[in-house]
């Protein structure tokens, strides 16, 4: 077990020290799994106290774990190996008309925050909703997903705009929007506790900068340090929301809170039943009980909650689902606290049991895929392509399939809307001595007026 450790953990430091060399290590899918794997399957362990660490992780499913986390983690690494190495088409061009393309984003914004904005009065208004963390005030269960996911668009859309933006070719009202709508999803992630919420703004402003080549552009100083600021944000912010919470009578004293996080364990083993370590434990450690085997099937009901209610109301009781809770609360000895993520190798050891890396060496090649299309050509189409693999990426590792879906999905809809409806006039490839200028010699959008 500690061999295992010690490999992840090798592996993680390997990835960071090439991140202190080239900057673009800092998001790369096989720095993602690597930094994810040790902090929950390695770090979380040694943060327990001892006593809640027996109580709470039985010994022989941390075991297949942690074993089973190291085989995924070589297996993702060497699929992203070899993704990148694929050939990529010299003549396939994404390119796409920029007016156009902040045409579409523009739309998208607005049609997609007039929905969400239309859930959240149904929840009763911004102060009542954004009064609860993790959005507990709002209605979900009274209104549709059809209405409520289209927050998902936003972070598209504003990540169009913003390519925009870095590309000179957006016009100052375009860029007073901008201003607004990342103000506006700073604000939510904040006060809804997002992790997620801070996970897309990192990836929407540091992608452009690690994989594109646009006319403005971060520092490297300010890739390093904005990556670990919101790596920050993103583990402490639930923890600061609720001492901060919208509506409390009293004033938070924030000597207080400052001592409260410095000296609190509940930073790194936030609530023992809803820790990611003890419920995945507990996951493997029913799934191993019980012989559990999923096969997969489970994975299909992303795809199957797309049915609507009134079609097909059993859609949340197929009968091939495997009952996770029943798996967790048996292995775990309780009951898991409510909205716990068992994150993702606990996830796939369930569908494919010791089968589970093979389902990590299909994603590593997978993102290998997208890597090699955006340094090939890095347009706006591949780095959205890329950006919206990568917030799935990070679901995958922190929670599971269903959310990596829903994160990825979105993302890359809006991003192939944008492609359809921006494409560019196909036009003979110029060299650049010949009058191309070098984005467009690499495939990138045709320069031109600025729309």
């Amino acid at each position: 077990m500690i061999a295992a450790q010690s490999l992840i953990l090798l592996i993680a430091v390997y990835q960071a020290l090439s991140a202190g060399v080239e900057p673009r290590e800092l998001l790369s899918p096989l720095s993602i799994v690597a930094f994810g794997f040790s902090w929950f399957y390695v770090g979380m362990y040694y943060a327990f106290p001892d006593t809640l660490r027996g109580l709470y992780i039985n010994p022989t499913g941390y075991r297949i774990l942690v074993i089973v986390a190291l085989l995924s983690l070589v297996a993702f690494a060497v699929g992203f190996g070899l993704g990148k190495q694929r050939k990529y088409p010299a003549d396939k061009h994404r390119s796409v008309n920029p007016r156009l393309a902040l045409r579409f984003a523009v739309i998208l914004l607005v049609v997609a925050f007039s929905l969400w904005t239309t859930f959240i009065e149904i929840s009763g208004g911004y102060l009542h909703f954004y009064s609860a963390i993790h959005g507990h005030a709002g209605r979900w269960a009274q209104t549709s997903a059809y209405i409520y996911t289209w927050k998902f668009f936003l972070y598209p859309a504003v990540f169009i705009i913003y390519l925009a933006y870095l590309d000179r070719r957006a016009k100052p009202w375009h860029k007073a929007v901008l201003l607004l709508s990342l103000a506006y999803l700073v604000a939510d992630a904040y006060l809804m506790g997002s992790r997620g919420g801070w996970v897309r703004l990192m990836i929407i402003l540091v992608v452009p900068r690690l994989y594109l080549h646009t006319r403005r552009y971060l520092s490297r100083r300010a890739i390093y340090v904005l990556v670990p600021a919101i790596a920050a944000l993103i583990l402490v912010t639930p923890f600061i929301r609720n001492y901060t919470a919208i509506g409390k009578h009293h004033r938070t004293d924030l000597f207080e809170l400052a001592s409260s996080i410095l000296s609190s364990r509940d930073v790194l083993v936030s609530g023992v039943r809803g820790n990611e370590l003890v419920v995945g434990t507990g996951l493997v450690t029913g799934a191993a009980q019980t012989g559990t085997v999923g096969y997969g099937l489970d994975w299909l009901r992303p795809l199957i909650n797309f049915i609507p209610r009134r079609v097909y109301p059993e859609k949340y009781y197929m009968p091939f689902y495997v009952d996770y809770k029943a798996l967790i609360t048996q292995g775990m000895g309780a009951v898991p606290a409510g909205g716990s993520a068992f994150t993702g190798v606990p996830d796939t050891f369930v569908e494919f049991n010791w089968l589970a890396p093979l389902a990590w060496f299909a994603f590593g090649w997978w993102g290998g895929l997208h890597y090699r299309a955006v340094r090939s050509h890095p347009d706006w189409v591949n780095g959205g392509y890329l950006a919206a693999y990568l917030i799935g990426l990070v679901y995958l590792v922190t929670q599971g399939f269903g959310a990596a879906f829903y994160g990825w999905f979105y993302f890359a809809a809006a991003i192939w809307g944008m492609a359809k409806w921006a494409a560019a006039k196909r036009t003979p490839r110029r060299r650049a001595s010949q009058g191309a200028t070098p984005t467009e010699a690499r495939g990138g959008a045709p320069q031109g007026k600025a729309g």
